[in-house]
């Protein structure tokens, strides 16, 4: 009697048939992201979550004092990309150079309520020790959302 082989490519075709029928279990299951409470995405056709995603954008000049200083201005926008209302946000804006700069003022400024894909300007003013390449990385914080 001859023994019967196996054939890797019915080998392949089972697994790959396994695999398929295990997807289509999971997709059944799942729950979308917004029943599950959890985050799809921050563009159109994905949904969020029901707390707001804040998106800033901003620009920053800096001017050099008479006493060896940076007065630098911020300005910006803050996106609510989804979500409930931001009913109260603040900004806080730290310099990105190396070593750290000591700022005199906190550069932090609070926005009145963003609804869900709406934007909202803001503009700081703060005064930095003055070095080369001042760059400003904000931050939006939602408080009371």
């Amino acid at each position: 009697m001859r023994k019967k082989s196996i054939n890797p490519l019915e080998v392949l075709f089972v697994i790959f048939s396994l695999l398929v029928i295990g997807y289509f279990i999971y997709i059944i299951n799942v729950p979308p992201a917004e029943e599950a409470g959890g985050l799809a995405s921050l563009r159109p056709g994905l949904t969020l979550t029901d707390k707001p995603i804040l998106a800033v954008s901003i620009e920053s000049q800096s001017f050099k004092t008479e006493n060896n200083a940076c007065f630098s201005i911020i300005r910006g926008d803050v996106e609510n990309l989804g979500g409930e209302i931001a009913e109260e946000s603040v900004i806080r804006c730290k310099p990105s150079i190396y070593p750290p700069a000591e700022t005199k003022t906190e550069a932090s400024k609070k926005i009145s309520s963003i609804a869900a894909g709406q934007k909202s300007s803001f503009e700081i003013e703060t005064e930095i020790k003055c070095r080369d390449n001042i760059r400003f990385n904000c931050m939006a914080e939602c408080k009371n959302c």
